[in-house]
């Protein structure tokens, strides 16, 4: 296979998995929000189209990287040109092209690393405690309603608490 077709597959399967993280995003923020409960779309809930949601992005990274890969000698091109301090152009991403991508490179990994070290927060500490949009759990507030006496004569007492 020549390396133009396996450029175009690659291009190819990164715009499918675009595509997919875009439709799956939509159905996550829009169909199915936080509280949804096991309410589905096609069958799949939240939980599950989130897992494909996660694929697609690990695809799209691969993908990525391989159209990198596959572009090397470009990138290292451009790079020497850009930054080989105005000389013509030649072979190679030069030390300032290098040293950038080598920076980048450890600012991808650096991310990376510190989303999986990141802590999780749980019980009262978290922010948030699943109070938002659409929440179905929890205790509803305390309602007034009035109480009648023997006599009728009403008076207020919340809900809950005992007659």
């Amino acid at each position: 296979m020549n390396r133009n077709r396996i450029n175009c597959i690659v291009v190819v399967l990164a715009y499918i998995a675009m595509a997919g993280l875009g439709a799956t995003g939509i159905i996550l923020r829009f169909r199915l929000p936080p509280g949804s409960g096991s309410d589905a779309v096609v069958g799949l809930t939240r939980h599950e189209w989130g897992g494909i949601h996660f694929g697609l992005v690990l695809a799209l990274v691969a993908l990525v990287a391989l159209h990198i890969v596959l572009h090397w000698t470009w990138v290292t091109h451009t790079f020497g040109t850009l930054f080989g301090g105005g000389r013509e152009r030649k072979p190679g991403a030069g030390l300032g092209g290098a040293v950038l991508l080598i920076f980048l490179g450890l600012l991808l990994a650096a991310l990376v690393a510190a989303a999986l070290a990141l802590p999780v927060q749980t019980g009262s500490g978290a922010r948030g405690e699943g109070g938002g949009r659409g929440y179905r759990g929890g205790r509803a507030p305390a309602i007034e309603r009035p109480k009648q006496d023997a006599l009728g004569m009403g008076q207020t007492l919340q809900e809950g608490t005992p007659d």
